[in-house]
């Protein structure tokens, strides 16, 4: 979550020292309003992030350790289309038809129903971030593992739909007191902008642009 936009959410809630709420409760709330905002208005880029755990081979040969470390990685993404981008332990591989020695390489591909992905070098604990559009037309909103990739031009969206999940959270913890108050006037002054779509933000789809791997 880019600080900017918590401390924003925070200044707007007068919490901007987070003493009614911690720092993980505002991420929380965030990626909620990121979700709405992708389901709304039919924003298509996802990022699945993921550690690639690799069990203790060691009782193994060195070649079956070699051949365990290179299985390909099952990705269970019903709403997965295209990849766009691959990163391992934040840098960025190259997609390759077949891995070869040398260089920072992925194959990505489909067998059937199942999405396969290898990668090298690879290592035990890697830090893999896969980002992909998805098809809009298979709801995958709530999947906890799943952040949508939210244009700049949704902020002031994202901003009041996280004061909201925010006001919601205050009412109930400070229900008969004056923080509470607090928190339903931010509701009444945030929540009007949840009932209707902006006009400007859907005329302008156009932004999005993506360069796609075309699939081997």
């Amino acid at each position: 979550m880019d600080n900017s936009l918590m401390g924003e959410i925070a200044l707007r809630c007068n919490d901007i020292n987070f003493k009614d709420f911690g720092k993980s409760t505002y991420e929380r709330c965030f990626l909620r309003a990121s979700r709405k905002v992708a389901r709304r208005y039919e924003l298509i880029q996802r990022i699945y992030e993921f550690d690639s755990e690799i069990p203790d081979y060691s009782n193994l040969s060195s070649d079956k350790q070699t051949e365990k470390l290179n299985e390909e990685i099952i990705f269970n993404l019903s709403s997965f289309k295209a990849e766009y981008m691959v990163k391992v332990n934040n840098y960025e591989y190259t997609k390759v038809k077949r891995i070869e020695v040398g260089g920072y390489q992925y194959v990505l591909y489909r067998d059937e129903n199942k999405i396969l992905f290898n990668y090298s070098p690879r290592s035990e604990n890697d830090k893999i971030e896969l980002r992909y559009t998805a098809d809009i037309n298979i709801d995958d909103y709530d999947i906890e593992d799943l952040e949508p990739v939210i244009p700049s031009q949704f902020n002031e969206e994202l901003i009041s739909f996280a004061c909201v999940e925010i006001a919601k959270l205050g009412i109930i913890k400070y229900a008969n007191s004056s923080e509470g108050k607090k928190y339903q006037n931010i509701l009444q002054l945030y929540g009007t902008d949840e009932r209707e779509l902006n006009k400007d933000l859907i005329k302008n789809e156009s932004w999005i642009e993506m360069q796609i791997w075309k699939p081997y």
